[in-house]
């Protein structure tokens, strides 16, 4: 979310909505009023921020958890105000599939949603997290996830199963390599590469 509001805040209007816990800085909290036009939905309450943490291959594609930590997380249920429910675009963070499920559920407009996830909610929350891909029309994903979600060790055929889950849209994060688009039958990456995947 701090990556998405800071790359977004400085050119369209961000809204963030979440929770961080008491031993958030205030050099954190500044850099989100800086950078998002509300943040009334940015709850501080006792307790400790979520945290994760891992170890990247050499080429950045792969990581390991070390560890999960929820923190306020855990009892956080997302209560969006009236501006947050009718915004155009949404991007749901790296979050429980529940929460991201929640805030698209307290929607009233009919935005478009764009998703990221990991294999902690793969291999714990997936049911929850097709409900999410049923309404999703972005997935950000990175290629080991990919092949997790779809049970196919192929990357082109996990984009293919994971197009039927939801997502019109999928980009294959890559680490070191960058990333790759999938979008209605055409791969966007490197110009040297064969660019049709169907």
């Amino acid at each position: 979310a701090t990556y998405a509001t800071v790359a977004a805040g400085g050119t369209v209007p961000v809204h963030i909505v979440g929770i961080v816990g008491e031993d958030f800085t205030e050099e954190g909290m500044k850099l989100f009023q800086k950078y998002s036009s509300d943040h009334s939905d940015l709850k501080q309450i006792p307790g400790k921020t979520f945290r994760w943490g891992g170890k990247y291959s050499t080429d950045l594609e792969n990581r390991e958890t070390l560890f999960t930590e929820l923190g306020v997380f855990s009892d956080y249920s997302p209560k969006l105000s009236t501006i947050n429910k009718k915004v155009p675009m949404v991007f749901l963070a790296n979050i429980h599939p529940a929460l991201q499920l929640s805030v698209i559920e307290q929607m009233q407009s009919d935005p478009f949603i764009i998703i990221d996830t990991m294999n902690l909610w793969i291999e714990t929350t997936k049911k929850e997290l097709i409900e999410v891909l049923k309404k999703t029309n972005i997935l950000l994903i990175n290629e080991s996830e990919a092949e997790l979600l779809s049970g196919v060790k192929n990357i082109n055929r996990s984009v293919e199963i994971l197009h039927k889950l939801g997502p019109k849209t999928i980009v294959i994060k890559k680490g070191g390599d960058g990333a790759v688009l999938y979008d209605k039958g055409e791969k966007f990456n490197d110009a040297d590469e064969d660019n049709n995947y169907t």
